[in-house]
């Protein structure tokens, strides 16, 4: 294997580590029976992190295949979209992370108290399996 290849593995497994450890933790949020303001808070901030360790993933493996980073103003989206266009991700991945991608934007351009739970749960509700297809696609294609 190319060092590079070593290397692109490795991060994608520390990222893996600490998307386990993120997921576990809004799961543990999400079991309550009764969730507070500063839940909700958690959970965002958690499921802007689920995201952000996906997207640090999908740009080391286009890096690492010497594929050209967009530099549009929808650079986030044009990546994932490029991730589908490359074969490194399927488009029903790309498409679940859409959703996660627009609460990004909205956690991280906005006020932690006008948090919607409704608009939260569907994303806190599948965020653990999202991730465990994601990586199941990554392994299936020899990036794990």
């Amino acid at each position: 294997m190319e060092k590079n290849n070593q290397k692109t593995k490795e991060f994608i497994e520390k990222e893996k580590q600490h998307l386990d450890e993120t997921v576990a933790l809004l799961v543990r949020i999400r079991s309550k029976k009764r969730r507070t303001k500063i839940d909700d808070l958690a959970c965002s901030t958690l499921l802007q992190n689920i995201y952000t360790g996906i997207e640090n993933i999908l740009r080391c493996i286009l890096i690492s295949k010497k594929i050209q980073l967009p530099k549009t103003d929808a650079w986030h989206k044009d990546m994932l979209s490029s991730a589908v266009e490359n074969r490194i991700i399927s488009s029903a991945i790309r498409n679940r992370l859409i959703d996660y991608l627009q609460f990004r934007h909205r956690h991280a351009h906005g006020y932690g108290y006008m948090l919607e739970r409704d608009r939260m749960k569907p994303l806190i509700d599948e965020a653990d399996t999202v991730v465990a297809q994601l990586f199941l696609e990554l392994k299936a294609k020899g990036y794990l």
